[in-house]
């Protein structure tokens, strides 16, 4: 429970009511120990309830459930298995799991992951999961300007330096 507290008092203090939140899977897994006893779509409503900002995309991830319950809770503004955004010139490609090679890679996108858990970085992509930074959702200009140093990967064996 404390765990889970710390969680939401972070997210509640950095990311705005207005603001969007991507959460790259894994929101739940719901719980069968402990003091907390929920199945897990009662546990993502209970969870959602306790984040104020309204605009969430959800990708979803290997704890996650199947897209037409997801949808059917009507919780998060969007839930998709992979998301793309353009933000300030920048391609960023979202999924669940790290991939090898993602859209215009050799051409300075990012890639953003929640998979791991530990907040890797492979060149231009990066487990952006809360629990590899803290309990703390990253901020997308931060990611950004960190991973605009990294190593410029292509597709296949070929890699450059920006």
């Amino acid at each position: 429970e404390a765990h889970d507290e710390i969680i939401l008092e972070n997210i509640n203090s950095s990311v705005g009511v207005d603001d969007t939140f991507y959460i790259l899977g894994d929101f739940t897994v719901g719980s069968n120990s402990g003091s907390i006893k929920m199945e897990k779509s009662i546990a993502y409503q209970h969870y959602r309830s306790r984040i104020r900002c309204k605009n969430i995309i959800y990708i979803r991830g290997n704890h996650s459930l199947d897209k037409s319950k997801l949808r059917e809770l009507n919780i998060f503004s969007r839930v998709c298995d992979y998301h793309e955004l353009r933000h300030k010139k920048n391609l960023i490609c979202m999924f669940h799991y790290p991939i090898h090679s993602w859209n215009g890679m050799s051409k300075h996108s990012y890639h953003f992951f929640g998979h791991e858990h530990k907040g890797r970085v492979r060149g231009r992509s990066m487990d952006v999961g809360l629990d590899g930074n803290n309990f703390k959702p990253h901020k997308l200009d931060d990611v950004i300007e960190f991973l605009s140093t990294q190593l410029i990967l292509t597709e296949g064996h070929h890699a450059q330096y920006r």
